[in-house]
Order: C-alpha cells, then sequence, then structure tokens
C-alpha cells in the first residue's frame, strides 16, 4: 500500500515540476518583455514608482522642484573681432539640450537672435515636458510563480492609465520637438546666419533685456525656479554701450573661442569656449 502511495505522490510531484517549469520559462520570457515595455513607457511631471506588487504596495511620488528656463541667442552679426571666433547654435545642440532637460525634469526653452535692431525680432517657443522612467520593473515572482499572472494583472489593473498616458505624452513630446527644431532650423538659416543689412551691427543690449524680462515673467508666473540665458555671441553691442547690470539670480553664459577678447556688454556672463563643457556645467 505504501509503495502505491509512493508512486502516487512521486507521479503529482512530476507532474507538478513539469507544470511549473513551463511556467517559469513562460514567465521568463514575459518578465523580459515587460522590463523592456516598463522602461519604454515613460511618465511625465509627477511619477509613480512601483516597487513592490503582492501583500504590499509603496507608492512614491517624484517632483522635481528645479524647473528650467533657457533663452538662446544667436548671433549671427559680422561687426565682431577677426580675432575670435564665435560658435555656431546647430540643430545638434538644440536636440542634445532638449533630450537632456527632458531627462532632467523638464523646462522651457525659448530662442530668439541678436541683429540690429531687436525689437521686432521672432522668438520660438517649447515647453519640454519631464521624462522619468520607474527605476525598477514590478517583480511579479515576489511572492512565487502561481501568483505571477495575478500580480501582473494588478499591475496593469491598477495603472493602465499612467501607462498609456505616458505612451501617448512620448508620442506628443516627439512632434513638438520635430515641430521645434524644423522651426529653429528655418529662422537659424535664414534670418540669422546669413549676410544681410540687419546683420551689420549688434544690438546686444536690446536682445538680452528681451530675454531677462522673458524668463523674470516665467518665473514669477511659477512656470521656472532657475533662469538660464545663452549667447552663442560675443555679447559686444555695436556700437559700445555700457555694461548691462544682470540679477545675479539669473546664470549668462555666451560662448566665444577666445574668452576676454571682446567688448563683452553683459556684466557677470560667464564666457565659454565649447557646446559639450556647456551642457555639463549646465548640470542637465
Amino acid at each position: 500500500m505504501k509503495n502505491v502511495l509512493y508512486i502516487i505522490l512521486a507521479f503529482s510531484l512530476l507532474l507538478t515540476v513539469s507544470s511549473c517549469t513551463e511556467i517559469l520559462e513562460k514567465f521568463k520570457n514575459f518578465e523580459s518583455a515587460s522590463k523592456s515595455d516598463i522602461n519604454k513607457n515613460t511618465v511625465f511631471g509627477k511619477v509613480l514608482k512601483l516597487f513592490k506588487i503582492g501583500t504590499e504596495e509603496k507608492e512614491v511620488v517624484v517632483k522635481n522642484d528645479q524647473v528650467k528656463g533657457i533663452y538662446l541667442l544667436p548671433d549671427g552679426t559680422y561687426s565682431t573681432s577677426s580675432e575670435y571666433v564665435v560658435p555656431k547654435l546647430t540643430d545638434a545642440f538644440l536636440e542634445a539640450l532638449i533630450d537632456k532637460l527632458r531627462k532632467a525634469g523638464g523646462g522651457y526653452i525659448w530662442l530668439s537672435y541678436i541683429d540690429d535692431v531687436s525689437k521686432d525680432n521672432e522668438c520660438l517657443y517649447v515647453r519640454v515636458t519631464s521624462c522619468m522612467h520607474t527605476n525598477s520593473a514590478p517583480d511579479y515572482m515576489s511572492d512565487g510563480a502561481v501568483n505571477y499572472q495575478k500580480n501582473r494583472k494588478k499591475f496593469l489593473a491598477l495603472h493602465e492609465k499612467e501607462l498609456k498616458d505616458s505612451i501617448r505624452e512620448v508620442s506628443e513630446m516627439k512632434i513638438k520637438k520635430q515641430n521645434f527644431l524644423e522651426a529653429a532650423n528655418s529662422l537659424l538659416t535664414q534670418k540669422v546666419y546669413v549676410k544681410s543689412d540687419r546683420n551689420k551691427l549688434s544690438d546686444v543690449k536690446g536682445s538680452v533685456q528681451s530675454a531677462i524680462k522673458v524668463l523674470t515673467d516665467a518665473r514669477r508666473n511659477g512656470l521656472i525656479t532657475e533662469c538660464l540665458l545663452i549667447g552663442f555671441s560675443d555679447f559686444q553691442n555695436d556700437p559700445d554701450c555700457p555694461k548691462l547690470q544682470i540679477d545675479s539670480s539669473i546664470k549668462v553664459f555666451n560662448l566665444i573661442s577666445q574668452p576676454g577678447k571682446s567688448k563683452n556688454c553683459v556684466s557677470g556672463s560667464q564666457e565659454v569656449m565649447d557646446v559639450d563643457y556647456l551642457l555639463s556645467i549646465l548640470k542637465l
């Protein structure tokens, strides 16, 4: 009788092991796909991080308190000294800036330019939404293989909206980014980096004052907390003008191949030689 019981028990155990092996293999494949999908599905602004699915679920809301506003001022004027070069603003820099800003919590970018009269210069604008990933995929196997499907369904049921919103916002941001880059390229190639009568002199003072107003208004209205002004310019006004005194809360940078060589009219501006170095010190 004992032998019969042993045989039945052994047979049942064999079936269980076989079934679990098959389930685990399916789970393994699905787990890999799930992590990949979750890492691609980003959540903007306030992000829900899921650390455990099972008997206990912990939720953490991530909030970025430092929202950057970045105003870009390329300078295509040719009344500067031949002793130095002013780097040009490129599509590659704009794209890198948008991508870094998105990963750093989002913010706002404005793009205008410097020529001889600033009062009617076009200004482009794009809001860059935050792009933050979940740090870890839900562990569907946390309380055993038999609860895998239950934990997976629970996660999808609770957070289906967040995942769908994430996919939608990724798509919307991609379109906004492409539209902004196309408009920026048109502005740079048709108005900024061209030989024209308007590019013979530099109204740096007027352009910088407009940029400062935009940034301070955005901060006053609660859109941004940090103001950055970046000039692809020597910041030399033509004709010469007294130095502009900028509020110390606004960080000002300008790109020039030989710092200290121009008659920079923006007090406190940090002169930078290289765009890659600039991206690194912006801490994006």
